[in-house]
């Protein structure tokens, strides 16, 4: 009788974190996804010619030289590239 108990609570304990589980998946985690300064997938990533991180079109600093846009994560970066340049 006791180790019948056992395995059932065991059981049920499995089956909760399970049914968490497959409820995340299906109804999302109830959590905000979007994070400052977060990417999100699908998002088109370009490098930083100066520091060589990788930032979002989208939110970088954008300069155009000899008919080429460079983007920069920074205006420091920027200023810097200029510097570079000159």
């Amino acid at each position: 009788m006791g180790i019948r108990l056992v395995i059932i609570l065991i059981l049920l304990v499995v089956l909760y974190y399970l049914g968490k589980q497959v409820y995340q998946l299906l109804l999302g985690s109830g959590k905000p996804t979007d994070k400052p300064g977060a990417i999100s997938a699908g998002v088109d990533l370009t490098q930083d010619p100066v520091c060589l991180t990788y930032v979002s079109k989208a939110r970088a600093i954008s300069t155009k030289r000899n008919g080429e846009t460079h983007y920069f994560c920074s205006e420091h970066c920027a200023a810097e590239f200029e510097n570079r340049a000159a």
